[in-house]
Formats: structure tokens, sequence, C-alpha cells
């Protein structure tokens, strides 16, 4: 009895979660993507935004440069782990004050997807755990950290950027935004 009653429920949730994907696919009926190069503005809702710059550095190097406490040694170094850091320039375009929603920023390559090291990014950005507020036409850099382990990539010593294929992603639907990384999409 016991387990229809969880096949029943699992049914019926799976069915209401259908309905739902299908309502959102009758409103948007073709998502798109758009992609951005580096250094190439875009505006997402009220903000204006541009990836300036890209770097990769060893876990190490990042922790030393921003005098973080997470270290190489409390994970395994056959990992190869590696910061990839986007310098991101935020714009407020509208008359009102807004949060900047950046932890939803995810990194990509054609195999892997990865969201941003949040706490990070607050300590490097001195954010508080109000979050990114910005004024009306007020502009700031950030650094969004991503760590990436290079073994899950394939990539056993060298950069990362040098090798795979790397994309930021800061919407994904009805409108995908990209902006290419490097020249090796």
């Amino acid at each position: 009895m016991l387990k229809k009653i969880i096949i029943g429920v699992v049914t019926v949730f799976f069915a209401f979660c259908s309905i739902l994907i299908v309502k959102q696919h009758i409103r948007y009926p073709r998502g798109t993507q758009v992609v951005y190069a580096m250094q190439e503005p875009f505006t997402i809702g009220p903000f204006q935004l541009e990836v300036t710059d890209v770097e990769g550095l060893s876990l190490t190097e990042f922790c030393d440069l921003y005098d973080l406490h997470m270290k190489e040694e409390d994970f395994e170094a056959s990992y190869n782990i590696q910061v990839i850091l986007v310098r991101l320039r935020v714009t407020n375009q509208s008359e009102n004050e807004q949060n900047v929603p950046f932890s939803g920023v995810m990194i990509s390559s054609p195999d892997y997807a990865n969201s941003i090291e949040l706490f990070s990014a607050m300590d490097i950005n001195d954010i508080g755990q109000e979050g990114l507020v910005l004024q009306p036409q007020e502009t700031r850099e950030i650094l969004l950290p991503y760590i990436e382990y290079g073994d899950s990539y394939g990539v056993a010593e060298g950069s990362l950027l040098d090798q795979v294929p790397l994309r930021l992603s800061f919407r994904l639907y009805p409108e995908k935004t990209v902006v290419k990384l490097n020249d090796l999409w």
C-alpha cells in the first residue's frame, strides 16, 4: 500500500512539473541564445554589463593575492585546481537602487558548468551579507572567482583558459546570454 502511495505522489508531482514546463514553453515558444565577446557591453534587466578581463590563477596564487585562507594543500594535488577570475563591470541603469544577483552567473565549457565561489567573491569585492547594492547610474567593477578542477576537463597541467573553451552564462531562458572568455569555441 505504501508503495502505491509513493508511486501516486511521484506521478502527481511529475505531472505538475510537466504542466509548468509546458506553460513556460507556450509563453516563450523559442528560446534564443545571444553571444557576446569580451569587452562588448550588453544589457540584462536594469543592468549594463561588460566582461572586461579574465585570467587564470593557481589556487595558491589566488589565495596569496587576496589574502584568503583557502590553500591548495587542503585539496588533493592531482586535481590541478585553478581559479578563473573574471572582471565584470556592472552599471545600474534604472532610477532605483538595485541588488546585483551575480551569484547566478555560471562558467561553462561544452561538457561542464560551474557556479561562482560566492564566499570568495564577497571577500575580494568587500560585499556584506546584504549583497551588492548599486545606486542609480552607479558603476562598479567586481571580480567573479570560479574554482575549477583541471582533471574534470582533462587538463593535467597548464591553464584551462589556453586549453578549454570557456564562457559565462548570464541568463538561460527565454534568451540565453553568454560571453565567450576565450577563442577556443
